[in-house]
């Protein structure tokens, strides 16, 4: 392995994630209360759901049921709109990325929208899986890209997994792209799954 990419999420040589350590605290409150004080928001949450999976203990189901129908729950409750980018939880296990990756090409809303598919990238492979921090720090990252414009790539995928039929940021510089709508995954020990729906502050 090379030691400067240990952890190589969606790539086809994947094996396994590495630990890191952080966390982030992230501040939601009314639009009424931030202009109160003063303040302007970088984005609002138009939607959020949660799903368990039964699976397993560390893995969820590999077709990918489970995260696509996570994914049109979650949609289907947000405002219409084209998702620009989906943050993955991308652990660089081999059946948890595959299970992510076919979750997000199967989800009908995903599928039946006429915009183009969303740009998709993960974490883990430049900051480690830092479990209960994993969501927050995942999630202010995510916050940075719709504020900013810039989508980060995924550290240490340099050979997508041609079975993946989803637009994967691979190994590289960030890309500049207007950020409206991003939506974050996060997949926890026990089947427990999560999905946010984001979108940018100034419309």
């Amino acid at each position: 392995d090379d030691p400067q990419y240990p952890c190589r999420p969606m790539d086809r040589d994947r094996d396994g994630f590495l630990i890191g350590e952080g966390a982030a605290a992230l501040i939601l409150e009314s639009r009424a209360h931030a202009e109160q004080r003063g303040s302007s928001a970088i984005a609002s949450v138009s939607a959020a759901g949660i799903m368990s999976d039964p699976t397993g203990i560390t893995q969820i189901d590999e077709q990918g049921t489970a995260v696509a129908a996570l994914l049109d729950q979650t949609l289907a409750y947000a405002p219409p709109r084209a998702v620009d980018y989906i943050n993955v939880h991308a652990t660089g296990t081999i059946s948890n990325d595959r299970a992510e990756a076919l979750g997000i090409s199967q989800s009908r809303w995903l599928r039946h929208s006429d915009q183009p598919d969303p740009f998709v990238s993960g974490f883990k492979g430049a900051i480690g899986h830092l479990l209960g921090g994993a969501g927050s720090v995942e999630a202010a990252l995510t916050l940075h890209s719709l504020h900013s414009g810039q989508l980060m790539p995924t550290t240490g995928l340099h050979h997508p997994d041609p079975a993946f039929r989803i637009r994967l940021l691979s190994q590289g510089t960030a890309v500049d792209h207007p950020v409206h709508r991003a939506v974050k995954l996060s997949l926890g020990f026990g089947g427990h799954l999560a999905c946010v729906v984001l979108d940018a502050a100034s419309g």
